[in-house]
């Protein structure tokens, strides 16, 4: 059907399609009542069928067109241009949330990692101000004593002095005999010598002696008589034990004595 320049194709009596509205009707749907003929408003410009208002009225825009719902099934037509891409529906309401889940069972623990390396030192921070002189502390307990130093070699023997009163037989002149060599003797064996100039061995004026040149007389006597121990030892000073005028000798180079 053609009226004017508008063309209304009707597709089948099962559907009728009407391009821009949402109009459609078929024979599944119709129902005791129904009319047999539609009326549609069509654009004249656009050639868009549209639905008719209320008691069949149409804008003057368009042409009233009354269509036979059951009409005999015409040649199918060209497709037509898809239609306008109809706007967005507005976001419906959200759903209420579902139940929470059961929490799940808890993983094993991890591996320990391996400890990472030291990090760079620091930079120096600025030296903070100096704080408040604190109040002086109680006095220190005083120290130990120390170790006494080493004794001093002895000095020369000065000359014999003038007997004084109530001289004894003993410690006067005594010790001027200088060491001399004669008959082999045992190391650390003392001596009597008459003889005011030498006698064999070395005299026993406290002197003090090097460890490391008489090691073996040092480990017969050690630091009985004096020394460090550590570098001296002393020889024994029996001056005053000797009758006047005569020298006690100590035998410094011989036999090393043995037990018994």
């Amino acid at each position: 059907m053609i009226l004017g320049r508008t063309r209304v194709v009707v597709l089948s009596t099962v559907g009728l399609a009407l391009a821009g509205t949402s109009f459609a009707a078929g024979s599944a749907m119709t129902s005791a009542g129904t009319p047999d003929r539609v009326v549609v408003c069509v654009n004249k410009s656009t050639h868009v069928v549209m639905s008719a208002g209320p008691k069949g009225h149409c804008p003057d825009s368009t042409l009233r067109v009354s269509i036979n719902r059951r009409g005999p099934r015409g040649a199918v037509g060209a497709a037509g241009a898809p239609g306008v891409r109809g706007e967005r529906g507005m976001t419906g309401p959200s759903g209420a949330p579902g139940p929470s889940g059961s929490p799940g069972a808890d993983g094993s623990p991890g591996v320990d990692g391996s400890p990472g390396a030291d990090g760079a030192p620091g930079l120096v921070g600025p030296s903070g101000p100096a704080g408040p002189q604190g109040s002086p502390g109680e006095p220190g307990s005083p120290g130990a004593p120390g170790s006494p130093g080493a004794s001093g070699s002895p000095g020369p023997v000065g000359p014999t002095g003038p007997p004084g009163p109530g001289t004894t037989a003993f410690g006067s002149g005594t010790g001027n005999a200088a060491a001399g060599q004669g008959t082999e003797c045992t190391l650390a064996d003392i001596a009597l010598t008459a003889s005011p100039s030498v006698g064999n061995g070395v005299p026993a004026r406290g002197q003090i002696m090097a460890i490391s040149s008489n090691t073996a007389l040092f480990s017969l006597i050690g630091t009985t008589y004096g020394g460090d121990g550590q570098n001296t030892f002393a020889l024994p000073d029996l001056r005053d034990a000797a009758p006047n005028g005569m020298t006690y000798m100590i035998c410094t180079q011989g036999i090393y004595p043995s037990r018994s």
